[in-house]
């Protein structure tokens, strides 16, 4: 095959992938890390639909958002320097000034099925990790967020989340379609990241073990 054909099928795949909403496939990550393709199903039309009802926040019984400060300088290797609203109670969430504790920020989307199937997985690790580790959400292009509260509850999860309806979290956690879990380091780096779906609780154990140095079996 000459280097034109051989460009032009490059050019053509790329187009396939894009076209089907495909993920990218199993491979090394820009930062080295070993990451699982993500199927995560089609995105909604972006637009912000604006807070969920005060129904709805109060049925799901999510842990509040917490407090950040305004005044924490930004680390290169940590979360961006952006601020995104409570889908709960609580306060807008500045992550880059998540600090103090080992953190999980997981990008989910109740439209994206991986993320509906890992949910559970989730909740089921936030439930015993007590003080040792932060959960947190990140709801990318929802545009129910009742719905989203909904699914929340229905999956037993109690951490709370942040809403991102046009993507700002996107450059700077790296994530091409939800789910991804992005495990943080107490003084606020970023210790791995994972892309696809979490199959078991095993795994993401394993995970907190190896890369946060926690156990929580």
């Amino acid at each position: 095959m000459t280097r034109a054909l051989a460009t032009a099928a490059a050019l053509a795949a790329c187009a396939a992938l894009v076209l089907g909403g495909c993920a990218p496939q199993d491979g090394d990550h820009a930062a080295g890390e070993r990451v699982a393709a993500a199927t995560s199903g089609a995105a909604p039309d972006a637009g912000d639909p604006g807070p969920a009802s005060t129904g709805a926040v109060k049925a799901a019984g999510l842990d509040p958002c917490p407090r950040t400060d305004g005044d924490t300088a930004a680390r290169e290797d940590g979360l961006p320097d952006i601020e995104l609203p409570c889908l709960g109670a609580g306060p807008p969430v500045r992550l880059a000034a998540l600090r103090g504790t080992p953190l999980v920020v997981n990008v989910w989307a109740s439209w994206c099925q991986p993320c509906r199937n890992e949910l559970p997985v989730l909740a089921a690790v936030a439930a015993t990790a007590k003080d040792r580790v932060q959960f947190l959400g990140i709801d990318v292009q929802d545009t129910v967020p009742d719905d989203a509260l909904g699914l929340l509850a229905a999956s037993g999860v109690r951490f709370p989340s942040v809403v991102d309806y046009d993507k700002a979290s996107q450059p700077g956690l790296r994530w091409v379609g939800p789910p991804m879990t992005v495990l943080v380091r107490a003084d606020g780096s970023i210790a791995y990241r994972h892309a696809g779906e979490l199959t078991s609780v095993a795994q993401l154990r394993d995970l907190l073990h190896d890369h946060l140095g926690l156990d929580l079996a």
